[in-house]
C-alpha cells in the first residue's frame, strides 16, 4: 500500500510540472471555476499548452499513457484548514459516488491513515476517458488535478501498474 501511495505522489509531482489551466465544459456542473480562481489561499498552477512539448520530455516512460494525448491540466491545491474546507466543499459532488454523473468511474482509491488518494475517470465510450481527476485529501493538504485529453483505458491501466 505504501508503494502505491508513493507512486501517486510521484505522479502528482510530475503532473504538476506539466500543468495548464483551461476550463472544461464537462466540469461546469462539478465546480465553479470563477469562484475557485478568486479564492485567497488556493493555489492554481498554470502553464500554457505550447509549453507541453518541452515539459513532457521529463515524464517517466511508465506514465506515457496518461500524458501522450494530454490536452490540459488544471491543479487546485490548499494547505490551510479554511481553504482545504472550501475546496472539499467545491468538489463534494466529485468526491461523492452517489452524486457523481454515471459516466464518472472510480479507477483507484487508496486510504492510508488519514490520507486518501482517489482517481476518477470520465468515460467517453467504452474504451477511453476524456478527463481523469486525481484527488489527494490529507490532514495538511487538499489537491485536485483535472487532466483532460483522450486516455485509453488500456493505457491508464498500464500506467497504474
Amino acid at each position: 500500500m505504501k508503494n502505491l501511495t508513493i507512486s501517486f505522489w510521484v505522479l502528482l509531482l510530475t503532473l504538476a510540472t506539466v500543468c495548464t489551466a483551461r476550463a472544461q465544459s464537462s466540469d461546469a456542473a462539478l465546480y465553479n471555476m470563477d469562484r475557485l480562481m478568486s479564492m485567497e489561499g488556493i493555489t492554481v498552477i498554470s502553464i500554457s499548452p505550447s509549453m507541453f512539448s518541452s515539459q513532457m520530455e521529463g515524464v517517466p516512460a511508465q506514465m506515457t499513457g496518461l500524458t501522450k494525448d494530454l490536452q490540459s491540466v488544471l491543479v487546485f491545491s490548499a494547505e490551510t484548514p479554511k481553504e482545504m474546507k472550501a475546496l472539499r466543499e467545491e468538489f463534494k459532488n466529485l468526491s461523492n459516488p452517489q452524486k457523481r454523473p454515471k459516466n464518472y468511474k472510480q479507477l483507484v482509491f487508496v486510504k492510508e491513515g488519514k490520507e486518501q488518494v482517489e482517481m476518477i475517470g470520465v468515460e467517453q465510450g467504452r474504451t477511453s476517458f476524456s478527463t481523469i481527476y486525481i484527488i489527494v485529501d490529507a490532514p495538511d493538504e487538499y489537491t485536485l488535478i483535472s487532466m483532460s485529453g483522450k486516455f485509453s483505458k488500456e493505457d491508464v491501466e498500464r500506467d497504474l501498474r
